[in-house]
């Protein structure tokens, strides 16, 4: 027996408490919040996936009233993960015309194999952490994890959070082996966690293309620290870009053929990006420029966004970049104190998400209003403590790569999506990464306390 076989064996134990663990807290918290109703996009992604099967089209259409067989031709309106996933899901089920009949036919099915992800994302979580510190913030980290009942609650919505988030669980477990002490001196692993980034970067692309920019940081960090060992740094970029190009290819030239342009990610950010400057009340000229975008072949949505931005800026350049901020301090209220906006957005038709318990109780598939509370006093709550930990773990660990790495994550996103539009929903593929520095913090304030008992103790 190897030295090594024991750790193996606690590890092994660990997760596997944590697979137990998580499919209980996760089916109990799914089970409170029942089955939403399947409308607006959760209907949109069932429907864009049965007509995938029945008609070989990838499309997304917003008729909400369209058979199956309905279609307006292909689309590149959102990115084709999620819909293939489902897809594959419906292969296992007879279905028809009818495309309620079928969604209530497979919708227990998918929420059961999101509920599995939904393990997946806390167990990959803590396996991160041990990766990150051994398994005192594996622990941690999983416990973090399963204490965090959105992830249950999401996976009976038909959306692409669970998908999103399980990649992007893995994502940040690549990022942390990658710069894990002692990886470059073993280059078959680092090989290995690079396809593992490369794999879980280029399919979460396709899911969301959100965190496609954030790719580069990881690469950049480990040219940076092998910046000294110019015969290898180059190795690990050029596997994870290889990979991302090998998955992103077939869609980029699906829709060159398709639609007759080149559409590397979808169309669809023209439609938050117009949201955020002030919706669809157009003027006469914003009319205008509609009718020369479309005859042009432009998104015309995407073109008046660009021109209120343009002139917003030239107006005032220091009110732009004041409504921005506050843009963003909206973003960081709504994440302390709106934690199940994912529920309440789908049933409410747009509109926004409701601020009083009363209101959102009334739209939440929950069981009454006092339920709706509790829960939303809880996350609300736990949303804060998590950022508080964070931001300790920042400062603790602020030597290591790696965290300031996971740190970058929900910045990033929180600038993207202040750029674009700050949902709670869009803001989830970033709680792997907070959570994994909550614990941080956690594990690294405990091993503080520890040392300094242990030297009083020691001195008395």
């Amino acid at each position: 027996m190897t030295a090594r076989a024991p750790r193996d064996r606690q590890l092994l134990g660990m997760l596997a408490a944590i697979v137990l663990l998580a499919a209980i807290v996760y089916g109990a918290s799914a089970a409170l919040v029942g089955r939403p109703p399947v409308i607006r996009d959760a209907f949109q992604y069932n429907a864009s996936a049965q007509r995938l099967l029945n008609t070989g089209v990838y499309e997304y259409n917003p008729d909400l009233t369209a058979g199956i067989e309905a279609t307006n031709g292909p689309s590149a309106f959102t990115m084709p993960g999620y819909t293939v996933f489902l897809a594959g899901i419906y292969l296992f089920f007879p279905h028809s015309g009818d495309v309620v009949a079928n969604i209530l036919t497979a919708q227990n099915a998918i929420i059961i194999i999101q509920l599995l992800l939904a393990v997946g994302i806390a167990t990959v979580i803590a396996y991160a952490g041990h990766q990150l510190g051994g398994p005192a913030l594996g622990w941690t980290a999983g416990a973090l994890a399963i204490a965090y009942v959105p992830f249950g609650m999401n996976a009976t919505v038909t959306l692409t959070e669970t998908l999103a988030l399980a990649l992007m669980s893995v994502v940040v477990l690549a990022t942390v082996g990658l710069l894990r002490r002692g990886a470059a001196s073993d280059p078959a692993r680092s090989v290995r966690w690079a396809l593992l980034l490369g794999i879980a970067g280029g399919t979460s692309i396709l899911v969301r293309p959100t965190i496609a920019l954030w790719l580069a940081a990881p690469l950049l960090a480990w040219l940076w620290t092998h910046r000294r060992s110019p015969s290898s740094r180059w190795r690990v970029p050029m596997i994870v870009a290889a990979c991302v190009v090998v998955l992103m290819t077939p869609w980029v030239v699906r829709n060159a053929v398709s639609l007759g342009r080149f559409v590397p990610f979808t169309d669809s950010v023209s439609t938050p990006l117009l949201d955020s400057v002030g919706g669809a009340n157009f003027t006469a000229a914003e009319e205008d420029l509609i009718a020369r975008a479309e005859a042009e072949g432009r998104d015309p949505y995407q073109a008046v966004a660009l021109q209120r931005l343009k002139t917003k800026w030239l107006v005032s350049p220091s009110g732009f970049l004041r409504w921005k901020a506050e843009s963003a301090w909206i973003g960081v209220g709504n994440f302390t104190n709106l934690p199940l906006d994912i529920l309440a957005d789908l049933q409410m038709s747009g509109t926004p998400a409701p601020r009083t318990y009363a209101d959102a109780g009334a739209f939440l598939p929950v069981r009454s209003d006092a339920v709706y509370t509790r829960l939303f006093e809880g996350v609300t709550w736990y949303h804060r403590i998590l950022l508080i930990l964070a931001g300790i773990g920042v400062v603790l660990g602020h030597r290591r790569a790696a965290v300031w790495l996971l740190a970058s994550i929900p910045v990033y996103y929180a600038i993207v999506h202040t750029v674009i539009l700050f949902m709670i929903r869009y803001f989830y593929p970033a709680m792997p990464a907070l959570i994994l520095l909550a614990a941080f913090g956690v594990a690294g304030t405990a091993r503080l306390v520890t040392a300094r008992t242990t030297h009083e103790t020691s001195a008395g």
